[in-house]
């Protein structure tokens, strides 16, 4: 069993797979590792069931924590960088970030932007007043 290494970080990949009869397609989701350090095309591999732990929602979770610490360090790192040198303004950053994601598989994107998405909506239900903002743009729409 291989073991995940400090550079790797978990995601979880919709594999989409023809079902035999050529007109359908079925959709899996696929545990992997992406070694940030690697980078592309030789920087993924598929974890084995062993890996994997306790089923697919306790590996959602180690993919959740991987990209949560992953959006985190990022989102230090630019703060850090943006109180360092107070010219840059925001949409310098917005650019600096598009472009540093331009060479990164969508997949770690999309991983990223789940795990940053789903901390968010967390955040949301536990601030004061949310749930009447919920409703009210529940009924608004």
């Amino acid at each position: 069993m291989p073991e995940k290494t400090d550079s790797e970080v978990y995601m979880l990949l919709l594999v989409s797979e023809d079902n035999g009869n050529g007109n359908a397609t079925m959709v899996r989701l696929a545990g992997t590792a992406y070694d940030l350090k690697k980078g592309l095309p030789s920087s993924g591999r598929v974890v084995d069931e062993d890996e994997v732990g306790d089923g697919l929602q306790s590996f959602v979770m180690k993919c959740y924590e991987d990209m949560d610490s992953l959006c985190r360090t990022v989102v230090i790192e630019n703060a850090k960088q943006m109180r360092e040198h107070s010219e840059r303004s925001v949409a310098d950053l917005y650019v600096k970030l598009l472009t540093e994601f331009a060479d990164k598989p969508i997949e770690l994107i999309g991983n990223m932007l789940a795990a940053l998405l789903t901390a968010c909506t967390v955040n949301l239900l536990e601030e004061p007043g949310a749930l009447d903002e919920i409703t009210r743009r529940s009924t608004e729409n």
